[in-house]
């Protein structure tokens, strides 16, 4: 005869594997939406292509973010479920696809968003207001994280992480410099983020959800491409 106690601690041990499992299969449903409805593919889960590796890439990336800190975000998958359908389903899965609206925004706003040093030198002053103001937003949602990260006494952690991955993409620029172009893909750039917005709180919940679901939109419609491109 269980007791509740084994029975909680059954619940523990499952809703790991359960969020794993809702983790991935939104990836998947995410990129078969935008490769089926937004780009029009007789495949939902074949790539701009035609092959079939984005996917999988995909998924390894998503487990990857999970397990970096994704996985702290989502409520578990455990009674109450009420409180279960509101975060997760309203907090995290509508955001989700809510973000796939960035295949229109360049059409929506005029804007050319490629994070290249050429759109940057030709951009408008219009485009730079744009830009600002996603960039403010963005410095004051990581000012906010960097306040929850302090609370929760991992700071030092969470602000190296981000300074070792950003420098060494900046190391890399200036030493491929001769050789490569750097572009900073908005599948990567908003992929990245998803680690660090990793506390169970009602804002990061949403913005994680949000940079989930732009990351999954830029595979789905161009695929993985590299940061560094070769000049010649």
């Amino acid at each position: 005869m269980k007791t509740r106690t084994d029975i909680a601690e059954e619940n523990v041990a499952v809703t790991p594997a359960i969020s794993l499992a809702f983790w991935l299969f939104m990836a998947t449903a995410g990129y078969a939406f935008v490769a089926g409805a937004l780009c029009h593919r007789a495949n939902p889960f074949a790539s701009a292509e035609g092959n079939a590796y984005e996917l999988p890439k995909l998924l390894a990336a998503a487990l990857g973010v999970w397990l970096l800190g994704a996985r702290h975000t989502l409520r578990p998958f455990r009674a109450p479920w009420r409180r279960v359908l509101l975060w997760n389903g309203l907090g995290w899965a509508v955001p989700f696809f809510a973000a796939f609206v960035f295949h229109y925004l360049d059409r929506i706003l005029k804007v050319d968003f490629g994070l290249t040093p050429h759109s940057f030198a030709t951009m408008s002053a219009y485009a730079w207001l744009i830009f600002g103001l996603a960039a403010s937003l963005i410095a004051g949602l990581a000012a906010y994280h960097a306040f929850l990260a302090w609370r929760a006494g991992i700071l030092l952690y969470w602000a190296g992480a981000l300074v070792a991955v950003v420098g060494t993409i900046a190391l890399l620029s200036v030493f491929w410099r001769e050789t490569h172009s750097v572009h900073i893909h908005h599948f990567f750039l908003f992929g990245m983020f998803v680690p660090w917005l990793r506390f169970h709180n009602p804002v990061s919940v949403v913005c994680q959800a949000v940079c989930a679901g732009i990351s999954v939109e830029g595979v789905a419609t161009y695929g993985m491409d590299p940061t560094w491109y070769p000049l010649h």
